[in-house]
C-alpha cells in the first residue's frame, strides 16, 4: 500500500491535484486515481509523460508503482 501514497506523496510534493495532473496528462481524474490506488498502471508512453510531469526517471517512476500482476489482482480481488 505504501507504493500508492508514495505517488500521491509525490504528486502532491510537485503542486499538482488529481484534477491538474489529470488534466496536464489528458486522461480522465479517474485514471489518476486508479494509478494511486494500485488499482491499475499507466501504459508505457503513459509512463514518460507521468514520469516528466512528477519530475522523475522512468525507474523513479517504476518504484511508486505495483507491478503489473498485482495491480491485475486487485481488479480482480484477488491477493495484494
Amino acid at each position: 500500500m505504501a507504493r500508492q501514497s508514495d505517488l500521491a506523496q509525490k504528486r502532491r510534493s510537485r503542486g499538482h491535484t488529481q484534477e491538474t495532473l489529470a488534466h496536464r496528462l489528458e486522461v480522465d481524474v479517474s485514471t489518476v486515481a486508479r494509478w494511486e490506488r494500485g488499482a491499475s498502471t499507466p501504459t508505457p508512453r503513459m509512463r514518460e509523460a507521468l514520469a516528466r510531469e512528477l519530475g522523475l526517471s522512468l525507474d523513479q517512476l517504476a518504484g511508486l508503482l505495483p507491478h503489473p500482476a498485482a495491480a491485475r489482482d486487485r481488479r480482480r480481488g484477488g491477493p495484494d
